[in-house]
Parts: C-alpha cells; sequence; structure tokens
C-alpha cells in the first residue's frame, strides 16, 4: 500500500506540477486547437512541423506576412513543434491532431536536418504518452519498435506519466543540480554525430516519412520538406527524398545554404541565434511562396 501511494504521489506532482511547467508540454495541449484553427479558416491553411531548430529558426508571424503579400492572398501559418523530434514523431503528430480528427491544412511543410529516414532511438516514450492514438499502436509495435521492452515501455507510458516523462524529470533535476549542464547541452547539439546522417551500409527505411505524404495526398494537401542550414552545413539530402521530389511527391526546398547564414550566426552547431533567425525566415518564406505559386 505504501508502494502505491508513493506512486501516485509522483504521479500527481509529474501531472500537476511538472507537466505545467514544461513549455513544450503546455504547447502540445494547444495543437488540438490550434489544427481546428486552421482547419476553419478560408485562408491558405500551412502548418510547419519541426523541432527547437525551426522554433529558434522561423518567425512564424513574419513567414505568414511574407506569404500573404508574395502570393496576394490571405494565409494562415501555425506551427506544431516538439523538441529534440524527428521524422517519426513528427507523423505521430500529425496524425493525432490532423489526420485523425479529420482537421486540415493546405500545406504541410517539413522542416528537417540530417535525414527524414526512421531513427531506432526515436522518443517513443514521448510519442506513447502525447500523439499516438490506440489505434496507431499495432504501427509502432510493429513497424517502429524493435525489442519486447521498448514494446512493453511504449504501452506502459501511454497511461503512466512518471514513467513516460522520466528522461524529462532527469534532464529537469540535472538543470538544476548539475553547473554548466545548460552549456553542456550546447556542445553535444555541436558535435558531427548529433547531426550525422546513417552510414553508407545502413539500410534506411522511411515509412514515417511516407506516412505523412499519403496522408496528405488522401487530404488534397502538400508536403513541402525543408532542409535547414546547420553550422557546418553538411548533410546529404536522403535520395529517396529526392526521388520523390522529382516525381512531383512533394516539394523539397534545399535551404542547407541560406544566403547571409555565417558560423557567427548560431548559437550551437543547429540553432540560430536572433539575428540568424530573421536572415533565414526571410529565405525560408521567399523560397516557400515561391514554391506554392509554382502548384
Amino acid at each position: 500500500m505504501f508502494v502505491v501511494v508513493v506512486l501516485l504521489a509522483f504521479e500527481l506532482v509529474t501531472r500537476l506540477v511538472l507537466f505545467p511547467a514544461s513549455k513544450d508540454i503546455v504547447r502540445f495541449a494547444s495543437y488540438d486547437a490550434k489544427a481546428a484553427a486552421l482547419t476553419e479558416t478560408r485562408a491558405l491553411r500551412v502548418a510547419i512541423v519541426g523541432n527547437s531548430a525551426a522554433e529558434e529558426g522561423i518567425d512564424q508571424a513574419r513567414v505568414e506576412a511574407i506569404l500573404t503579400k508574395s502570393l496576394g492572398r490571405p494565409v494562415r501559418v501555425e506551427m506544431f513543434l516538439a523538441d529534440a523530434s524527428e521524422i517519426v514523431t513528427w507523423n505521430a503528430m500529425l496524425q493525432r491532431y490532423f489526420w485523425s480528427t479529420h482537421a486540415k491544412a493546405d500545406v504541410y511543410v517539413i522542416n528537417y536536418f540530417a535525414t527524414l529516414a526512421d531513427r531506432p532511438q526515436f522518443e517513443y516514450l514521448r510519442v506513447g504518452m502525447f500523439f499516438a492514438t490506440f489505434s496507431q499502436w499495432p504501427y509502432y509495435l510493429r513497424e517502429q519498435l524493435k525489442t519486447f521492452s521498448q514494446r512493453v515501455e511504449f504501452v506502459l507510458s501511454s497511461t503512466w506519466a512518471t514513467f513516460g516523462a522520466r528522461d524529462r524529470i532527469r534532464d529537469r533535476t540535472l538543470r538544476v543540480i548539475v553547473p554548466g549542464y545548460e552549456d553542456l547541452i550546447g556542445r553535444l547539439n555541436s558535435a558531427p554525430e548529433r547531426t550525422s546522417t546513417p552510414s553508407s551500409g545502413v539500410e534506411q527505411k522511411f515509412s514515417a516519412f511516407e506516412m505523412i505524404v499519403e496522408s496528405a495526398r488522401q487530404q488534397g494537401a502538400r508536403v513541402v520538406v525543408t532542409a535547414f542550414p546547420l553550422r557546418t552545413g553538411h548533410y546529404e539530402l536522403d535520395p529517396s527524398v529526392v526521388a520523390q521530389a522529382r516525381r512531383g511527391e512533394v516539394s523539397l526546398l534545399d535551404l542547407r545554404r541560406t544566403p547571409g547564414l555565417s558560423p557567427s550566426s548560431y548559437r550551437d552547431g543547429i540553432h540560430l541565434i536572433p539575428s540568424g533567425r530573421i536572415i533565414y525566415t526571410e529565405h525560408f518564406s521567399t523560397v516557400l511562396a515561391s514554391a506554392l505559386a509554382v502548384n
């Protein structure tokens, strides 16, 4: 009984104290309303999906203003972001907030770097806790989770918040008790392996990205992929995504070398400082407007 009481206490603290203190988790709660509002507007509806690189690199209001002026029609832009996320999580977010609720955008912009291939180490606990609906469990249990322990943890995370958020709880604790922890995270973000693509001998799967493309096609929406510029600039475009672009299934905008950006435009290997954000937003919006004007 004591153990049960302790576990319930931790669960209450996680849900009532830690979750409201997390910027990332708080904004997840707003995404249903954002997707619904985007669906109802009569403007051109653009949903931008990404991670903290998009958050710190893209000024949403400025993108909306530039697209509206360039295209000569009202444009509504909403951003659906999750820190430290990649394509499997973005697919889960779009499934959760759009495909499964019948919300709709006209254009889905995937702002990525490194690769759009499925990653074996994707954040399945957060996906299970916030995004994956029960109807999507078979996909994750069959296609994405490779071990029995991962499958068990994924199921547990969907109902047990303390378990699912244990990595986040550990991170918040380390930020409090470890001096210089923020600087350490910055150095890790700058490490080559953080942004490297899989080795050439490893077979890559793109099931999450392919699900996004197919789901958007069924909605009659477009998928635009933007390759984000890193401080080093060194990563190759995925051949599978390039092939899809050549077939006209997606629009691929190569922004890896954005004019005006330099190493001093970054605070680490990935994230832009405010002046870099202005430069990238202008270039991103201009190239995106040109792509949308074509079709």
